[in-house]
């Protein structure tokens, strides 16, 4: 939705047509009901609108405002049950990324910390663009350009354009990070980054450098170094066996565990585990070698659950796992299965237990 949100954003300016500032509030909309992240797009359109002094011209300030309605109506059904449901998402956010918790010397640190993961995203482009320089340097070594230029090829408003779209949603990020000391994750930027290469050839490549490039030269580096993401993914991997994981949990005997568990527990309740709870990692990976699916009750947080309620646990009961950092309810005796890994049954309130 940020890609075709992008693409109509250009469009909209471009042909200057109605039906496109609706497409554009339509990916708008629909982003917004995937993602709340989607305001950064928002930011986007409307720093281009600015950059174009959109507000001279009638129809891109009734384009702007047409989409802004367009989107608000898709949106519209979520809106409400934010309202009715307290704002539950946001709930959820304020108690875990964005909470100022940070110093302003660590919120800054952190900021950069996140932006230096953004150009690591970015690595494998960076690696391309060394190996077709390095492979090309005899013809560009000897290119008298000044300064940066976009060249005659290049549409006027390009460099706006990406710059809005390919840099200020991560910056505005770093930012909310220092402003509000967030915990900034770094998977925020992703949908931006597709810009971010773009707007980094357009702002500070020589339109010569990047002409001359032979297509073939750059095919073959760019096939060179898929192929190094590939090896990389794989060995990295818990599949390749080299302990290069990042995994915490890819040994976890999550079948055995289960079958174990599962069996004391199913006594414990008279029947099926209803609700499974405690920390999140242990308790989905059970979940799903239970052949009764249980909820999960996410490291036993209604707000990050809502598909769980304190009715339903009270009613059916629940059982909780965890390992050595955390500890079961209070009245509950923990069944140790391992140095790290404990259980503990939560029974059901008698007058509540379904016949």
């Amino acid at each position: 939705f940020v890609a075709g949100a992008a693409w109509f954003c250009w469009r909209a300016f471009a042909d200057r047509s109605r039906t496109t500032w609706l497409a554009l509030g339509l990916m708008l909309g629909l982003g917004a009901l995937a993602k709340y992240q989607i305001v950064l797009a928002v930011l986007s359109v409307v720093a281009f609108w600015a950059l174009k002094r959109g507000w001279r011209d009638a129809r891109h300030v009734r384009g702007l405002l047409e989409a802004a309605g367009v989107a608000t109506l898709v949106f519209s059904p979520h809106l409400w049950w934010l309202f009715t449901h307290d704002f539950l998402p946001m709930q959820y956010a304020s108690r875990s990324a964005l909470v100022a918790v940070m110093p302003c010397m660590q919120r800054a640190a952190h900021a950069l910390h996140w932006l230096a993961d953004q150009c690591n995203r970015l690595s494998p482009a960076f690696l391309l663009a060394v190996g077709v320089w390095w492979k090309t340097r005899s013809v560009t070594v000897g290119a008298t350009d000044a300064a940066p230029s976009a060249g005659s090829g290049t549409h006027p408003d390009a460099r706006r354009f990406l710059v809005a779209w390919g840099l200020l949603p991560l910056a505005s990020i770093a930012l909310i990070g220092v402003a509000t000391g967030a915990n900034l994750q770094f998977q925020w930027g992703t949908a931006f980054v597709l810009f971010t290469c773009p707007t980094l050839m357009i702002c500070c490549c020589r339109k010569r450098m990047i002409d001359e490039v032979p297509f073939d030269v750059a095919l073959r580096l760019f096939l060179v170094v898929q192929g190094l993401l590939i090896a990389t993914m794989w060995a990295t991997s818990p599949l390749s066996g080299l302990g290069w994981s990042k995994s915490q949990t890819s040994n976890f005997r999550s079948v055995h565990f289960a079958e174990r568990i599962g069996a004391e527990a199913r006594m414990a309740f008279g029947g099926p585990v209803p609700v499974i709870g405690g920390a999140a990692n242990i308790a989905s990976a059970l979940a799903i070698r239970l052949p009764e699916r249980p909820v999960v009750l996410l490291d036993g947080d209604y707000v990050a659950s809502p598909w769980v309620s304190a009715a339903l646990v009270e009613r059916n009961g629940i059982l909780w796992v965890g390992d050595a950092a955390s500890k079961p309810p209070a009245g509950l005796v923990a069944n140790w299965e391992s140095d790290n890994l404990w259980w503990a049954v939560q029974a059901p309130l008698a007058d509540l237990r379904e016949p």
